[in-house]
């Protein structure tokens, strides 16, 4: 009869134990190693935003600061011809800055790499991912407001102005200066005459500046809106 060999099973049961820790081991590190890089990304991401943010966060202000300025102009300009008899004094001044607007550009390269190029995921607080979601939908409607105004000035204030002589002359001036950026705050000069008079009578131009108003208080809550947002951000990313 053939001895049967002892299994040394003591001996098997503790170098599979070894393996199974060093290779449970390995993969613990791995993780750790991936989870370090992805906080390290995290941070430097987080970072970068924070300075865009701030910088969003004054373009804003300076943006909301001048369209309430030109909405309560044209408000103003409104009331004054719809309510006096005699041309104002600075009847060529009301005009220009009723029809300025300051467009906002935002500081978006992080934003927009962090959006499509997967890192949005790294992110791990979900306020913080709220807001930036809320911002993109925002930035959008801004752009609305935006383009209406743009609209308004070239579709329906410009060919206004074409049909009703003289004042042709004084929006081709003033496009020069929102064109070529020149501060649209300083007066038109008024060497070309234009017909002030009939344009304090003219129920049309009455309701452009109306139309404008409107798109005006738009553009405005859209800035207001914007800067609640990226408030939220810059307070996410420092909490």
């Amino acid at each position: 009869m053939v001895e049967t060999q002892k299994i040394a099973w003591k001996r098997i049961s503790a170098e599979t134990a070894a393996i199974v820790v060093s290779i449970l081991l390995a993969f613990s590190i791995d993780a750790w190693w991936d989870s370090w890089r992805d906080i390290e990304r995290e941070s430097m991401l987080l970072a970068t935003l924070d300075h865009d943010f701030e910088q969003n966060r004054e373009l804003l202000k300076e943006a909301l600061a001048s369209n309430q300025q030109s909405l309560s102009t044209v408000q103003e300009f409104s009331n004054v011809i719809a309510n006096s008899a005699t041309i104002p004094q600075n009847f060529d001044l009301l005009y220009a800055q009723s029809f300025r607007v300051k467009f906002f550009e935002p500081a978006s390269a992080t934003y927009d790499a962090l959006i499509s190029g997967g890192d949005f995921a790294l992110i791990r607080s979900d306020e913080l991912r709220e807001a930036m979601v809320e911002w993109r939908r925002s930035v959008a409607s801004n752009n609305r407001a935006e383009g209406y105004l743009t609209e308004q000035f070239m579709d329906e204030v410009y060919a206004f102005a074409t049909k009703t002589g003289s004042l042709s002359r004084l929006l081709a001036d003033q496009k020069k200066q929102l064109t070529d950026g020149i501060d649209a705050s300083a007066p038109v000069t008024p060497a070309y005459g234009h017909d002030r008079e009939q344009l304090m009578n003219n129920r049309e131009f009455h309701n452009l500046l109306a139309t404008r108003a409107l798109f005006l208080q738009y553009l405005v809550s859209s800035n207001q809106e914007l800067l609640r947002i990226a408030e939220n951000i810059l307070n996410s990313l420092s909490g």
